[in-house]
């Protein structure tokens, strides 16, 4: 799980840093303060694991859009950023691993790359959740550095390697030649070491999950209205889209990838999720609570154009009716594709404002299930969401608060200081703590 983020030089987020915990992390603050520029920035992180630098710059809006801007024609010239993270192997084992990078870009000879990258990580006894902390140690196992200059001189220094706590199931003679010399072959200027290296070391790919992970969810109910291709993968996409292919795969127990074909670089796929009746059955009985008169949902493939469709059984006394997902109401359908994602998603994720369209009461269920969820899971994980809802901050923590402020162009992020203070109003006053947000009780100083 990422614990930490820097990032400087990426839009709004100069000299930005943010502590994440497990659970929720709500971003809270005016429009134009920079919350879905932190979003941005993990969907980013999952870009550059798996692509090519430029082909990520380009997915999340291109050069001009992320760059910070500098005046009315300049741009900064790089992005710089420092991930922190753990994660447990077993019950004794953990690992801690920080990932830094420097992106350089080239405006006059129109090339982006990497000029700097450094991974490290080392094995621990427990989980650590705040590398900031006195106690947190920096004498690494594994320290792998590249670098260049000038676009063609490149230097890659093997700082450290741990022979005993790390081997590779892949490569026998793992020395530092060896490792310097697969590196600069797999092109890292262009690359990030991290997917580079997984064949080096197999805690890697645990690394490697966690970058990749992010899912960002705006959803667009016009969108999931729009009939989907039978032939079309599984999962929710960013504007919903991809919900009948989904609830169809949990419908016929599909997998995502055929398990008989040998998949030696499996790390480097996205994680497989579990499209299965019984998730089916659960998402059913979250969109009956939300609407009493829903009895079933049903999906078919009209062997006609070979199109899903989503058919929703309403009854509500003598009355009843099958009637099509595109004749349902907003809220309905963003209900409907929420509860999906979150049961279907990846370890990390992300939700923009899931409060629009919905009832006040489907806010509130909405952060309970994704509370729920996360602590069903094997692992540490988190999940990111931004609101401006009083009805959805009513029924969060206060530690799970984020509170993001614009000061002279650049987004600030931090905790709520006086958390002890806030708790024994809200228990005393009896209001919740988005009457406290909203009537600029908060602090973060």
């Amino acid at each position: 799980m990422i614990t930490k983020i820097e990032v400087n030089g990426f839009k709004s987020l100069k000299s930005f840093d943010l502590k994440l915990k497990q659970g929720l992390n709500i971003l809270v603050g005016p429009n134009g303060a920079g919350k879905t520029n932190i979003i941005i920035f993990f969907e980013f992180l999952s870009n550059i694991a798996r692509q090519q630098v430029g082909t990520a710059i380009s997915n999340v809006g291109g050069a001009g859009s992320i760059f910070q801007k500098i005046g009315r024609d300049d741009y900064a010239d790089e992005i710089v950023s420092k991930i922190y993270g753990a994660f447990q192997i077993d019950s004794r084992k953990f690992i801690v691993y920080e990932y830094q990078f420097t992106i350089k870009i080239s405006f006059e000879k129109d090339n982006v790359y990497y000029s700097n990258q450094d991974l490290k990580l080392r094995t621990a006894t427990k989980f650590w959740d705040d590398p900031d902390s006195s106690n947190y140690q920096k004498e690494w196992d594994l320290d792998i550095l590249y670098k260049t200059t000038d676009e063609s001189k490149v230097l890659i220094e093997v700082a450290k390697y741990n022979k005993k706590k790390f081997n590779s199931r892949f490569v026998g003679d793992d020395n530092s030649d060896m490792i310097k010399d697969f590196l600069k072959r797999q092109n890292p200027m262009y690359y990030s070491i991290v997917k580079c290296l997984v064949p080096i070391n197999d805690f890697l790919h645990k690394i490697f999950t966690d970058l990749v992970g992010g899912e960002t969810f705006n959803v667009v109910p016009s969108k999931v209205r729009e009939l989907e291709d039978s032939a079309t993968p599984p999962g929710i996409k960013k504007d919903g889209s991809g919900l009948a292919t989904t609830l169809y795969a949990m419908k016929k127990s599909k997998t995502k990838q055929n398990e008989r074909v040998p998949r030696f670089w499996f790390y480097y796929e996205e994680n497989e999720r579990e499209y299965s009746p019984s998730t089916l059955d659960k998402i059913v009985k979250f969109l009956r609570a939300a609407n009493s008169t829903i009895k079933s949902l049903d999906v078919d493939n009209d062997p006609f154009n070979n199109k899903l469709i989503v058919k929703i059984t309403i009854s509500t006394g003598n009355y009843e009716a099958v009637l099509p997902l595109s004749s349902m109401s907003d809220g309905t359908i963003k209900w409907l594709t929420l509860i999906t994602a979150i049961l279907t998603s990846k370890t990390i994720f992300s939700i923009e404002e899931p409060e629009n369209f919905l009832h006040p009461w489907m806010q509130a269920e909405i952060a309970k299930i994704m509370r729920n969820h996360l602590s069903e899971k094997a692992s540490q994980s988190f999940v990111l969401m931004t609101t401006h809802s009083e009805s959805l901050l009513n029924h969060s923590n206060p530690e799970e608060i984020i509170i993001v402020d614009l000061n002279d162009g650049r987004t600030k992020g931090q905790r709520i200081s006086n958390l002890s203070i806030i708790r024994d109003e809200i228990a005393n006053s009896g209001c919740g703590l988005g009457h406290f947000y909203f009537s600029n009780a908060l602090s973060n100083e």
